[in-house]
Order: structure tokens, then C-alpha cells, then sequence
């Protein structure tokens, strides 16, 4: 029987008699990045793997190995290699891995290591070699994207990474948005919602940046700071990646934020605080579906989704959290198909001003707005309408 050895002290490397419990850590060899147990604000008796950056005050989480699936103890869960040799978390004294690396090629434990890297990216390789990457967090993306990596399509296997936002601040399971290369084949990057709505696109690479994203060009982010753009398209990938030199003492991140937004953030160390340094899509109200259903979005607002009238939070918990996806419940149901003939003296419309008609509205023939306003209380699937010369709903 393999005694296991538990880590007395912080090391970078975990090896295949060795597990992570508790509040027990790996640091990268220059103590920028750790990862360990994590517990979300406001997640009560959820733990999660995940590495955050280790000498910045407010925890700041880049990645989540289990962000599907949580753990309640982090004391009885351990992180180990496993006779397979992937990286494996075990739950609560559990012998099934809730998370694994999924290493197809089936190799000795006793030959792999796992090394935090000073880039903040978590590397399984093979004891003997350190060339030979067998698994990397790099690859693996939850909703940042960090210096040297690289959020690519592989042109000759078709897979194609993407970066999906948490679920809120308080859940790290995958959200409803995402970023990723177009997977048409033009060398740009979209959000979508729900894996199927384009709200935004970068652009083409015009050679020096992308079209549209000005800002982040190596002679418009911040000059002489150290920063270097690569954008590689040849018969293998497509990718875009930045760096940033190692004597730059920057911290930086792309993340896809919980409400939509594709953010860059800079740690300031005289704030002691991450600055926004760009955000799209500008309007931040053009997110697809921010708000959910029965809600409006508000451009300058600090809390920018509201119910309309007449309706509330579906989930009133999730929305303390910047989760409005669900959106909002109606609180008084409509009379219509219940009792037809006293539909029309019943179910009324609330104007709303300075709102986009969805994508998907229908054109409805009408003569005038009274005309469209009868036309839709006539049909029960119908919960708005806009005139404008011609009826939608």
C-alpha cells in the first residue's frame, strides 16, 4: 500500500506520493500565483481547486479545476495523482474523482509531477522531463486569460478554446457567456450568449491590433510598460496572445465578467485595487440577455437591470450576486385565454420608452397603433407591442 504524504510546506511541484488538503497550497517559485481550496464570498459550504494571484490583498481567482461541481469539506477532499497519473480531486473521502484532468495517454503515476508555474498556469508532466506536457490549466480555460496564453483554434482537429464567464459572484459553474475565435474561420473573436448569439466582435487583425479594439495595440497600452502582441494564423492555429515582460511587476488579466463584458484589468498597487483598463461592448447595455426576461437594462446606472413594472426578481438571490439572466416574474398573471371576453377590459399595456425591439420581433399588419395595440391583445403569446408606421411584436 502507497503511503500519502501531506504538504508540510508550500512547494510549486506535487508529486505522486503527495496530496493537497485543507489549507494546504502549491506557490509558484517566485510566490505570484497559488492554488488550494478557495470558498467564493457569499457560497456557503462550497469549496473549490482554483489558483489566484498570491500577493495581491482581495482573493483574485484566473482559474476553477471543479467549477461544475463543489466540495463541502475541503479538509476530507484531497488533490492527487492518480494511478493513471492525471490530476484528480477526490471529495470528501470519496475514491471517484468529481474532476480529472482527463489524460487519454494511460502513464505511470510514479513518473508525473505537477508544477505551478511562475506564469500562473498549472502544468502535469512527466517526472523524468519537464519538456513533455502532458496537461496545462493554459489550455483549460474558466473566464480569464492570462499573459501567455493562448485562446486559439486548432485548424487541423477543428477544436476551438473559449473563455465562459462565471454563473455570479458567488458561482463559478459555467455562466451564459462566452469568448472565442469564430468558429466560420474569419481570425476574430466573438461573445456569445448562450453559445449561440454573436453581441460582439473584435474585428480582423489589421497587423497592429484589432480593428475593433484600438486600445489594445502595443503603442496605445501603456508605452514602454512591457507589453508584446502576437497574433499567429498559419495551415496549424489561429491565436492571439499578449506577454508581459518579467521585470514589469505588472499584474494583468482579461476576463469575461459575469454581466458580458470583455474586461482588461491592471493591478495598481498605490490603489491597492484592479483598474478597468478597457471594456466591450460599449454600450454595456448591448450584452445580450444581461437582464433577462420582463427587465430593461440602464446605461448609466450603478445596478444597470431593473424589473419593468408589475414584475420581480425571479431570483432575488441571484440578482445580489449580478446574476440577472433569469430576469423577472410577472406578479399579477394576465387575464388572457382565461376568460376571452373580459380580456380586453382587463389586460392593459405599459408604455416603456427609449427600449431596442428584440431581434427576433414579428411584423404584424396594422393600420394604425390602436389597430396593432387590438391585434396583439387578441393573441395570448403576444406581451408587447412597438409602432412606428408598422406593428411589431
Amino acid at each position: 500500500m502507497r503511503s500519502l504524504q501531506y504538504q508540510s510546506q508550500a512547494s510549486d511541484t506535487l508529486t505522486a506520493n503527495q496530496q493537497l488538503s485543507g489549507n494546504q497550497k502549491l506557490i509558484s517559485r517566485d510566490g505570484n500565483f497559488a492554488l488550494g481550496f478557495f470558498q467564493p464570498a457569499g457560497s456557503n459550504d462550497k469549496w473549490y481547486i482554483g489558483i489566484w494571484y498570491n500577493k495581491i490583498p482581495t482573493q483574485t481567482i484566473v482559474w476553477v479545476a471543479n467549477r461544475g461541481k463543489s466540495v463541502s469539506d475541503p479538509v476530507s477532499s484531497n488533490l492527487i495523482i492518480s494511478g493513471d497519473g492525471n490530476l484528480v480531486l477526490l471529495a470528501n473521502h470519496s475514491k471517484s474523482p468529481i474532476w480529472s484532468t482527463n489524460i487519454k495517454k494511460n502513464i505511470a503515476n510514479s513518473s508525473t509531477k505537477v508544477v505551478l508555474h511562475n506564469s500562473g498556469n498549472l502544468i502535469v508532466t512527466h517526472d523524468s522531463t519537464n519538456s513533455t506536457v502532458l496537461w496545462q490549466s493554459f489550455d483549460d480555460f474558466t473566464d480569464t486569460w492570462l499573459p501567455g496564453s493562448k485562446l486559439s483554434r486548432n485548424k487541423k482537429t477543428g477544436v476551438i478554446k473559449r473563455m465562459v464567464s462565471w454563473k455570479d459572484r458567488g458561482d463559478p459553474a459555467p455562466g451564459l457567456f462566452s469568448i472565442q475565435l469564430d468558429p466560420d474561420g474569419s481570425p476574430q473573436y466573438i461573445l456569445q450568449w448562450n453559445s449561440s448569439i454573436v453581441y460582439w466582435a473584435t474585428g480582423n487583425w489589421s497587423g497592429n491590433a484589432y480593428t475593433g479594439v484600438p486600445e489594445l495595440s502595443p503603442t496605445n497600452m501603456y508605452p514602454n510598460s512591457g507589453y508584446t502582441f502576437q497574433f499567429v494564423d498559419n495551415h496549424v492555429e489561429t491565436y492571439f496572445m499578449y506577454t508581459v515582460k518579467n521585470d514589469a511587476q505588472t499584474f494583468t488579466r482579461a476576463i469575461l465578467d459575469v454581466s458580458g463584458l470583455f474586461q482588461t484589468l491592471v493591478w495598481t498597487n498605490a490603489s491597492q485595487a484592479w483598474t478597468t483598463f478597457f471594456t466591450q461592448p460599449k454600450p454595456k447595455c448591448s450584452v445580450y440577455g444581461v437582464c433577462g426576461e420582463n427587465s430593461k437594462c440602464t446605461e448609466n446606472d450603478a445596478s444597470s437591470c431593473s424589473c419593468l413594472k408589475g414584475f420581480t426578481e425571479k431570483y432575488p438571490e441571484n440578482w445580489k450576486l449580478d446574476d440577472h439572466t433569469a430576469g423577472c416574474r410577472r406578479n399579477v398573471p394576465l387575464k388572457c385565454g382565461n376568460n376571452s371576453s373580459m380580456k380586453t377590459k382587463q389586460d392593459r399595456f405599459y408604455v416603456i420608452n427609449s427600449v431596442k425591439l428584440p431581434d427576433d420581433a414579428q411584423k404584424i399588419d396594422a393600420a394604425n397603433v390602436r389597430a396593432c395595440e387590438l391585434t396583439c391583445l387578441k393573441n395570448c403569446s403576444c406581451i408587447a407591442y412597438s409602432y412606428n408606421g408598422t406593428c411589431w411584436f
